[in-house]
Protein backbone atom coordinates (compact mmCIF):
# COMPACT_ATOMS: atom_id res chain seq x y z
CA UNK A 1 0.00 0.00 0.00
CA UNK A 2 1.43 3.44 -0.91
CA UNK A 3 2.79 5.56 1.92
CA UNK A 4 0.60 8.42 3.05
CA UNK A 5 1.74 11.92 2.13
CA UNK A 6 2.03 14.06 5.26
CA UNK A 7 3.02 17.31 3.55
CA UNK A 8 2.83 19.17 0.26
CA UNK A 9 5.83 21.05 -1.10
CA UNK A 10 5.17 23.99 -3.40
CA UNK A 11 7.55 25.96 -5.61
CA UNK A 12 6.97 29.69 -6.02
CA UNK A 13 8.92 32.74 -7.09
CA UNK A 14 11.35 33.89 -4.42
CA UNK A 15 9.78 36.63 -2.31
CA UNK A 16 6.22 35.28 -2.65
CA UNK A 17 6.46 32.53 -0.02
CA UNK A 18 3.94 34.13 2.35
CA UNK A 19 1.42 34.62 -0.46
CA UNK A 20 1.84 31.02 -1.60
CA UNK A 21 1.50 29.78 2.00
CA UNK A 22 -1.67 31.79 2.61
CA UNK A 23 -3.16 30.55 -0.65
CA UNK A 24 -2.59 26.82 -0.07
CA UNK A 25 -3.73 27.10 3.55
CA UNK A 26 -6.98 28.77 2.50
CA UNK A 27 -7.57 26.35 -0.39
CA UNK A 28 -7.19 23.23 1.76
CA UNK A 29 -9.20 24.74 4.62
CA UNK A 30 -12.08 25.32 2.19
CA UNK A 31 -12.10 21.54 1.67
CA UNK A 32 -12.01 20.84 5.40
CA UNK A 33 -8.28 20.27 5.89
CA UNK A 34 -6.67 22.74 8.26
CA UNK A 35 -2.92 23.02 8.44
CA UNK A 36 0.15 25.20 8.61
CA UNK A 37 3.12 26.09 6.42
CA UNK A 38 6.86 26.12 6.94
CA UNK A 39 8.93 28.44 4.82
CA UNK A 40 11.81 30.89 4.84
CA UNK A 41 11.95 34.31 3.18
CA UNK A 42 13.29 34.20 -0.39
CA UNK A 43 13.57 30.40 -0.30
CA UNK A 44 11.14 29.91 -3.24
CA UNK A 45 9.60 26.96 -1.34
CA UNK A 46 6.60 26.38 0.90
CA UNK A 47 5.83 23.16 2.78
CA UNK A 48 2.24 22.64 3.92
CA UNK A 49 1.35 20.09 6.61
CA UNK A 50 -2.08 19.17 7.94
CA UNK A 51 -2.80 20.00 11.57
CA UNK A 52 -3.88 16.39 12.07
CA UNK A 53 -0.71 14.31 11.50
CA UNK A 54 -2.85 11.32 10.46
CA UNK A 55 -4.20 13.15 7.41
CA UNK A 56 -3.12 11.77 4.06
CA UNK A 57 -2.71 14.70 1.66
CA UNK A 58 -2.41 12.52 -1.45
CA UNK A 59 -6.02 13.18 -2.61
CA UNK A 60 -5.35 16.92 -2.82
CA UNK A 61 -2.71 16.39 -5.49
CA UNK A 62 -5.55 15.39 -7.80
CA UNK A 63 -8.60 17.14 -6.33
CA UNK A 64 -7.20 20.68 -5.93
CA UNK A 65 -6.35 22.05 -9.39
CA UNK A 66 -2.81 23.42 -9.46
CA UNK A 67 -3.98 25.98 -12.01
CA UNK A 68 -6.36 27.42 -9.40
CA UNK A 69 -3.36 28.52 -7.33
CA UNK A 70 -1.83 31.82 -8.37
CA UNK A 71 1.52 31.69 -6.61
CA UNK A 72 2.41 27.99 -6.84
CA UNK A 73 4.42 27.07 -9.94
CA UNK A 74 4.83 23.38 -9.15
CA UNK A 75 4.02 21.03 -6.29
CA UNK A 76 4.36 17.48 -5.06
CA UNK A 77 3.48 15.44 -2.01
CA UNK A 78 6.37 14.45 0.24
CA UNK A 79 6.96 10.95 1.60
CA UNK A 80 10.63 11.16 2.65
CA UNK A 81 13.35 13.62 3.66
CA UNK A 82 16.90 12.28 3.47
CA UNK A 83 19.88 14.03 5.04
CA UNK A 84 23.63 13.37 4.93
CA UNK A 85 23.56 11.33 1.73
CA UNK A 86 26.92 9.56 1.31
CA UNK A 87 29.06 11.31 -1.27
CA UNK A 88 30.20 8.04 -2.84
CA UNK A 89 26.67 6.57 -3.19
CA UNK A 90 23.68 8.87 -3.08
CA UNK A 91 21.63 6.56 -5.32
CA UNK A 92 21.19 3.59 -2.96
CA UNK A 93 19.39 5.36 -0.07
CA UNK A 94 17.17 7.25 -2.50
CA UNK A 95 16.17 4.05 -4.31
CA UNK A 96 15.42 2.41 -0.94
CA UNK A 97 13.16 5.29 0.06
CA UNK A 98 11.38 5.22 -3.30
CA UNK A 99 10.85 1.46 -2.99
CA UNK A 100 9.37 1.90 0.49
CA UNK A 101 6.83 4.37 -0.90
CA UNK A 102 4.95 1.54 -2.62
CA UNK A 103 4.52 3.63 -5.79
CA UNK A 104 5.78 2.97 -9.31
CA UNK A 105 6.65 6.05 -11.34
CA UNK A 106 6.47 7.19 -14.95
CA UNK A 107 9.12 9.93 -14.86
CA UNK A 108 11.64 11.68 -12.64
CA UNK A 109 11.98 15.39 -11.86
CA UNK A 110 15.29 16.48 -10.33
CA UNK A 111 14.67 19.90 -8.83
CA UNK A 112 16.23 22.57 -6.62
CA UNK A 113 15.05 25.88 -5.14
CA UNK A 114 14.75 28.66 -7.71
CA UNK A 115 17.19 30.92 -5.87
CA UNK A 116 20.72 32.10 -6.65
CA UNK A 117 22.09 29.53 -4.22
CA UNK A 118 19.75 26.78 -5.40
CA UNK A 119 20.59 27.25 -9.09
CA UNK A 120 24.15 26.17 -8.34
CA UNK A 121 22.70 22.66 -8.04
CA UNK A 122 21.50 22.62 -11.65
CA UNK A 123 24.73 21.08 -12.93
CA UNK A 124 24.71 18.46 -10.17
CA UNK A 125 21.10 17.52 -10.97
CA UNK A 126 21.83 17.16 -14.68
CA UNK A 127 24.72 14.83 -13.97
CA UNK A 128 22.80 12.85 -11.37
CA UNK A 129 19.70 12.30 -13.51
CA UNK A 130 20.94 9.43 -15.67
CA UNK A 131 22.41 7.18 -12.93
CA UNK A 132 19.32 7.81 -10.80
CA UNK A 133 16.95 6.82 -13.59
CA UNK A 134 19.00 3.74 -14.47
CA UNK A 135 18.96 2.53 -10.87
CA UNK A 136 15.20 3.04 -10.58
CA UNK A 137 14.58 1.11 -13.80
CA UNK A 138 16.73 -1.80 -12.64
CA UNK A 139 14.55 -2.05 -9.54
CA UNK A 140 11.34 -1.90 -11.58
CA UNK A 141 10.39 1.43 -9.99
CA UNK A 142 10.45 3.53 -13.15
CA UNK A 143 8.87 2.98 -16.55
CA UNK A 144 7.99 5.67 -19.07
CA UNK A 145 4.23 6.02 -18.71
CA UNK A 146 2.38 9.37 -18.72
CA UNK A 147 -0.37 7.89 -16.54
CA UNK A 148 1.95 7.03 -13.67
CA UNK A 149 2.85 9.55 -10.94
CA UNK A 150 5.93 11.70 -11.43
CA UNK A 151 8.77 11.21 -8.94
CA UNK A 152 10.23 14.43 -7.53
CA UNK A 153 13.71 14.66 -6.03
CA UNK A 154 14.15 18.15 -4.59
CA UNK A 155 17.75 18.77 -3.58
CA UNK A 156 18.42 21.44 -0.97
CA UNK A 157 22.11 20.66 -1.42
CA UNK A 158 23.96 17.68 -2.86
CA UNK A 159 23.55 15.70 0.38
CA UNK A 160 19.92 16.50 1.29
CA UNK A 161 16.84 15.59 -0.73
CA UNK A 162 13.07 15.74 -0.33
CA UNK A 163 11.31 12.87 -2.14
CA UNK A 164 7.71 12.86 -3.29
CA UNK A 165 5.33 12.47 -6.20
CA UNK A 166 2.81 14.43 -8.23
CA UNK A 167 -0.22 13.64 -10.37
CA UNK A 168 0.93 14.14 -13.99
CA UNK A 169 -2.54 15.40 -14.90
CA UNK A 170 -2.42 18.09 -12.18
CA UNK A 171 1.15 19.35 -12.09
CA UNK A 172 3.54 21.32 -14.25
CA UNK A 173 5.44 19.37 -16.93
CA UNK A 174 8.57 21.45 -16.18
CA UNK A 175 11.01 21.13 -13.31
CA UNK A 176 10.08 23.64 -10.59
CA UNK A 177 7.21 24.71 -12.85
CA UNK A 178 9.48 26.97 -14.91
CA UNK A 179 9.04 26.77 -18.67
CA UNK A 180 12.40 26.23 -20.37
CA UNK A 181 12.15 28.31 -23.53
CA UNK A 182 14.79 29.66 -25.90
CA UNK A 183 14.68 33.15 -27.36
CA UNK A 184 15.14 32.98 -31.11
CA UNK A 185 17.78 35.25 -32.59
CA UNK A 186 15.34 36.97 -34.92
CA UNK A 187 12.96 37.96 -32.10
CA UNK A 188 12.81 41.77 -31.78
CA UNK A 189 12.73 41.69 -27.96
CA UNK A 190 12.59 39.42 -24.92
CA UNK A 191 8.90 40.27 -24.57
CA UNK A 192 8.27 37.61 -27.25
CA UNK A 193 9.65 35.02 -24.84
CA UNK A 194 7.49 36.36 -22.00
CA UNK A 195 4.34 36.01 -24.08
CA UNK A 196 5.33 32.51 -25.18
CA UNK A 197 5.86 31.56 -21.52
CA UNK A 198 2.48 33.00 -20.55
CA UNK A 199 0.75 31.02 -23.30
CA UNK A 200 2.54 27.84 -22.23
CA UNK A 201 1.85 28.23 -18.51
CA UNK A 202 -1.60 29.83 -18.39
CA UNK A 203 -3.32 28.03 -21.27
CA UNK A 204 -3.97 24.33 -21.77
CA UNK A 205 -3.32 22.68 -25.13
CA UNK A 206 -6.98 22.90 -26.13
CA UNK A 207 -7.10 26.59 -25.17
CA UNK A 208 -4.02 27.40 -27.23
CA UNK A 209 -5.59 25.67 -30.23
CA UNK A 210 -8.78 27.66 -29.71
CA UNK A 211 -7.29 31.13 -29.19
CA UNK A 212 -4.17 30.95 -31.38
CA UNK A 213 -5.46 29.51 -34.63
CA UNK A 214 -3.76 30.59 -37.89
CA UNK A 215 -5.87 33.16 -39.69
CA UNK A 216 -7.32 34.71 -36.53
CA UNK A 217 -6.93 38.42 -35.82
CA UNK A 218 -5.09 39.99 -32.88
CA UNK A 219 -4.51 43.58 -31.75
CA UNK A 220 -1.22 44.51 -30.10
CA UNK A 221 -1.80 47.73 -28.19
CA UNK A 222 1.34 49.82 -27.78
CA UNK A 223 3.46 47.53 -29.95
CA UNK A 224 7.05 48.58 -29.39
CA UNK A 225 9.48 47.08 -30.20
CA UNK A 226 6.99 44.46 -31.37
CA UNK A 227 7.89 41.22 -29.60
CA UNK A 228 4.27 40.26 -29.01
CA UNK A 229 3.29 41.05 -32.59
CA UNK A 230 6.20 38.95 -33.85
CA UNK A 231 5.20 35.99 -31.66
CA UNK A 232 1.57 36.09 -32.78
CA UNK A 233 2.48 36.53 -36.46
CA UNK A 234 4.73 33.45 -36.27
CA UNK A 235 1.67 31.52 -35.06
CA UNK A 236 -0.16 32.59 -38.24
CA UNK A 237 -2.35 35.33 -36.76
CA UNK A 238 -3.06 38.62 -38.54
CA UNK A 239 -1.83 41.33 -36.16
CA UNK A 240 -2.96 44.96 -36.04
Amino acid sequence: MPQALRSLLLHCRAGFENDCAAEITAATAADGVHGYCRTRPDSALVEFSAADPATDLAPWLSQLPLRSLIFARQWHGVFAHLQALPVDDRVTPIVAAVKDSGVRFGGVHLEYPDTNEGRRLSRFCRGFARPMEQALRRQGLLKADPARPGLHLLFMDSSAVSIGWSDPANSSPWEMGIARLRLLREAPSRSALKLEEAMAVLLEDTERERFLRPGMHAADLGAAPGGWSWFLARRGLHVT
